[in-house]
Formats: C-alpha cells, structure tokens, sequence
C-alpha cells in the first residue's frame, strides 16, 4: 500500500483523498466536531479553507494534525482515521 521511499515512516507516506477521510471521520464520529471546529468565527481562516478544499489529505500535513488536536483526536486515532480510508469504496 505504501511506496518504497527510503526513510520514510508509514506516518510520512499516509494520503487519503479529502473525501475518504471525511467519511472516515464521520463513521468514527469526528465529523461534526471538525465541521464545527472550522466553522467558529475564532476559527483559523487557512484551517477552514484546508479542511473544505483539500482534495488529498497527508498525515504529515501540519493542519491535520492542528484540527485534530483541536477536537481531541490522538495521534493514533488519526492513525487509524487514514487506515480507515483506506478501506473506504
């Protein structure tokens, strides 16, 4: 499932299309939270613009990891959260 890139950690080599991982989120349940979390008028603009636009999602991506801190996600969780993607058809 991954590519052979040398020196990279699985966490550096998780994609998921914005839409696999967005359904993943909502089967999980985290989707609400995140839909709410960017939607705050005290929101991160960029942070927002990320989330809705995106077309791909990587695990290293610094806003994914912000928006999952923010919502209480674990870095396992998120983890999990692209594995589930994966999975998605």
């Amino acid at each position: 499932m991954f590519g052979e890139e040398k020196g990279l950690t699985e966490r550096d080599r998780m994609i998921a299309t914005s839409t696999k991982f967005k359904l993943a989120m909502a089967r999980a349940g985290f989707y609400e939270a995140a839909v709410n979390a960017v939607s705050e008028k005290s929101s991160d603009v960029e942070l927002a613009i990320r989330f809705q636009n995106s077309i791909n999602i990587n695990r290293t991506d610094p806003w994914i990891n912000d928006l999952a801190e923010r919502i209480g996600i674990s870095p396992e969780q998120l983890d999990e959260l692209f594995r589930a993607s994966w999975e998605i058809e």
